[in-house]
């Protein structure tokens, strides 16, 4: 996945102008300070000697920060294939889309730009990408290490949580061969664009509740941890 995106990369330098790739640089750069973030919990004096590192309420906050990125780029992918051709008459006011899909769709769309639709892609890639390989990692040996206690709560939001980052980066798949010829996949577009907003916000919708467990259990259990195996 991330070569081919790469090779468009390339194959794309000559076509873009330069405030598209002003645009780019800054999300690749957004991109990458969210990433060392996900990647390093905070701190816990409480952490095991071994290494292992307490899910924090701070880690999971962050994690709220990378589902709402996620969320507008999906808004942003859809955006571009639902734009209404203007007329003379229109309006100057740029509409401010929060949910998708939209009730009302214009008469005359506009052709997805393949530059624009990469642009928002290559800006959540990453994210996702890095998402589904903790999925993995977990999966394979280093899950969560949760009180007994707790389990019940947490271990069915801890499933529900990695079946939607797998779809996350299958929604990811479907979209990629999408965007060689942007231009006639207005309808494809936007489908692939819900999945990902849909999926992001069963998301957002785990971690708020694994917020309140946490929230509660360091208010009255403060003894009680839930740890992970960092990844190296």
């Amino acid at each position: 996945m991330q070569n081919q995106i790469d090779r468009m990369n390339k194959s794309q330098v000559q076509c873009l102008p330069n405030r598209q790739w002003r645009l780019i640089v800054l999300s690749l750069v957004l991109t990458g300070m969210m990433l060392l973030s996900f990647n390093c919990p905070a701190y816990s004096a409480d952490s095991d000697s071994d290494n292992k590192q307490e899910i924090t309420l701070n880690d999971l906050q962050d994690a709220g920060i990378l589902l709402r990125y996620i969320r507008r780029q999906a808004i942003n992918i859809y955006v571009e294939a639902d734009r209404a051709k203007l007329t003379p008459t229109s309006s100057p006011k740029i509409p401010e889309v929060e949910e998708i899909p939209v009730k009302v769709q214009p008469k005359d769309v506009l052709p997805p730009r393949r530059q624009w639709v990469l642009l928002y892609l290559t800006a959540i890639e990453p994210v996702v990408r890095e998402l589904g390989t903790e999925i993995t990692n977990t999966q394979e040996g280093l899950n969560p290490i949760i009180p007994a206690d707790l389990k019940k709560s947490l271990e069915p939001l801890w499933q529900e949580w990695a079946d939607n980052v797998k779809g996350l980066n299958q929604d990811l798949d479907e979209l990629l061969p999408l965007v060689d010829d942007a231009p006639h996949n207005n309808q494809q577009i936007r489908d692939v664009a819900v999945k990902i907003f849909d999926h992001t916000n069963k998301l957002e919708n785990v971690r708020r509740q694994v917020f309140v467990v946490l929230a509660h259990v360091e208010r009255f259990k403060p003894d009680k941890k839930v740890l992970i195996n960092p990844v190296d």
